[in-house]
């Protein structure tokens, strides 16, 4: 998937030693991550989804999102 134009790529190094190279966007939210060893990449798409896991996980660790069972 193409990264959109504007951004800035940096590459890190985690704190287990590995070599991360991030794409940031004009506004430096991080929307694509490749490991130089292994060459994995985690995509927008992942990034928007473990956002979307992580708000999931806010609320119901506050009580105000739970799931209720569907009645038959």
């Amino acid at each position: 998937m193409p990264i959109p134009g504007g951004g800035r790529y940096r590459v890190m190094t985690t704190k287990t030693g590995k070599k991360v190279r991030l794409h940031f966007t004009p506004g430096g939210r991080v929307n694509e991550a490749k490991n130089l060893a292994t060459r994995a990449t985690h995509t927008p798409a992942e990034f928007a989804r473990d956002r979307l896991r992580s708000r999931l996980a806010t609320l119901r660790r506050q009580g105000q999102f739970t799931r209720k069972a569907r009645a038959r």
